[in-house]
């Protein structure tokens, strides 16, 4: 009995350590399978993810192939933009300066126009002359004959004897009509003087005036000649300043060569354009960004003339002594800026009517509103 005992006992442990062989082995399947498993859903997210990235990838460079070829285009129209405004520029200025040398031809003809009225007046004056002096030889010629005859009459009168009374009665009456007749001639050649000088003096007067009127034409052309370039490089040294401030953020302020400071941005933009100092200043603007050229585009605004009034009429007090004041900004005050003493008259139209710091900004009268070409202070 304890011996089937024994046997049953040791076959339910054979049987337990079987089944629990045979439990481990399915959980060791089980997990093998579930590895594998986890390893194929792994190499199928991996080969997703891959998938994805190379999707990604590809859309990235179609992207960035369209964002080059917009931005290609974008600076093909910049550029073209820009040449074409340089070209209206170019013909803006050889237009200018046609219109300038048509004024300079202008004046050149008014001035030759001035001097033939001036020598055709001389010619004048000199056959005048000669016409005089032919009058005067034709009346000494008279003259002459006029004594041979008086000369004859006597000659006639001293063979008749007449007497001494008589005699005397005609040498009184002679002497008188000689005096008369030496005082007429003298009348009409001191007319005939003054006419002559007064004609000299006309001729001489014109001359002048138009010497005068031709150095006065070429001034002022000279002058407005000087501002537009004045303005030219006013104009290309705050463009220049504008770059500046775009590429380093800060500006010499205008000051130096504006050579050497192109020189210097183009150092810093590692670029090199060769041309006139506009063209040059144009590159820089097209490569630093289409904001510089809109910037540097913006026209400057004028300033706009002040209304004419009084000093009491504008409730304004400069501090000065009080004077006589006029309707149009006061007799002796600057009509703009109500401060300062009027010093500059407008050129051509010859008002005085601003001081020498508004005198500057004025592009017409304040008066006439007519274009100013210039404004010195008056001698």
């Amino acid at each position: 009995m304890p011996a089937a005992l024994r046997e049953a006992e040791a076959a339910e442990k054979a049987l337990e350590v079987k089944g629990r062989r045979e439990q481990r082995e399915r959980e060791e399947a089980a997990a093998a399978r579930e590895r594998k498993q986890a390893a194929r859903q792994r190499e199928a997210e991996r080969a997703a993810y891959e998938a994805r990235r190379a999707a990604d990838a590809a859309a990235l460079e179609e992207q960035r192939r369209a964002i080059a070829a917009e931005a290609e285009a974008k600076l093909a129209a910049e550029r073209a933009a820009a040449e074409e405004m340089l070209r209206a520029r170019e013909a803006e200025r050889l237009a200018a300066e046609e219109a300038q040398r048509e004024e300079q031809r202008a004046a050149a003809a008014a001035r030759k126009a001035a001097q033939a009225e001036a020598a055709r007046r001389e010619k004048e004056a000199a056959d005048r002359r000669a016409e005089e002096e032919k009058a005067r030889r034709r009346a000494k010629a008279a003259e002459a004959t006029a004594a041979k005859m008086e000369a004859k009459a006597k000659n006639n009168k001293a063979k008749k004897a007449p007497s001494a009374c008589t005699l005397e009665e005609e040498r009184r009456a002679r002497a008188a009509a000689e005096l008369r007749a030496q005082e007429e001639r003298a009348a009409q050649l001191a007319a005939e003087q003054e006419s002559t000088r007064r004609a000299e003096r006309e001729a001489a007067e014109l001359a002048g005036a138009a010497e005068r009127a031709a150095l006065r034409e070429d001034a002022e052309l000279a002058e407005a000649l000087r501002r537009s370039e004045a303005d030219a490089e006013e104009a290309l040294a705050r463009r220049v300043s504008r770059c500046e401030e775009a590429v380093s953020s800060e500006s010499t302020g205008g000051g130096g060569d504006l050579q050497r400071r192109v020189e210097r941005l183009e150092a810093s933009l590692g670029t090199a354009t060769e041309g006139s100092l506009e063209e040059r200043v144009g590159a820089i603007e097209r490569l630093i960004g289409p904001e510089a050229g809109e910037v540097a585009e913006q026209p400057l605004s004028a300033t706009e003339p002040l209304a004419a009034v009084s000093l009491a009429d504008a409730g304004l007090d400069t501090g000065r002594p009080a004077a006589p004041e006029s309707t149009m900004g006061g007799e002796t005050t600057c009509i703009v800026c109500f401060a300062r003493v009027k010093s500059h008259a407008a050129v051509p139209c010859g008002h005085l009517c601003a001081c020498g710091p508004c005198s500057e900004l004025m592009r017409e009268c304040p008066y006439c509103r007519e274009p100013v070409m210039m404004c010195p202070r008056p001698v």
